[in-house]
């Protein structure tokens, strides 16, 4: 029995930005049959717990989004804040990770037109998967 891949999600920035990511990875995974993980961390950019901002629908039962407690933080991005030390973990328990900077250096920055092309998201995904 082949265990089911699970996509970790750890959205950074502002509201919108987490919305977009958390919209196309649910996409993502709803169309490859693969269950998410979103770790939601409050920092600087969105200061509100997930759960106190969205509810996600029903229908998602493969989708968990959790609010980042302290042993969370092997998740959190890998920076000079925090000594790089996610980083170690990450590299040990995930045979492939990118970082904001990998997909910068891929797409020089134009990651919106080359993921729509890609079909990953879909129109009104937004809607379709959350309850504000």
């Amino acid at each position: 029995m082949s265990k089911m891949k699970v996509l970790v999600l750890v959205p950074i920035g502002g509201l919108a930005n987490r919305f977009y990511a958390i919209s196309s990875a649910i996409s993502f995974c709803q169309m490859y049959g693969i269950r998410l993980h979103v770790i939601w961390f409050k920092d600087w950019g969105m200061g509100a717990d997930f759960h106190s901002l969205l509810d996600l629908a029903p229908i998602l039962s493969n989708i968990k989004v959790v609010d980042a407690h302290w042993q969370d933080y092997i998740y959190d991005r890998p920076r000079k804040r925090n000594f790089w030390l996610p980083y170690l973990y990450q590299k040990v328990a995930f045979p492939e990770r990118f970082y904001e900077k990998d997909i910068y250096n891929l797409y020089g920055g134009c990651v919106l037109v080359d993921i729509q092309s890609m079909h990953l998201v879909g129109h009104g995904a937004s809607q379709q998967y959350f309850r504000c």
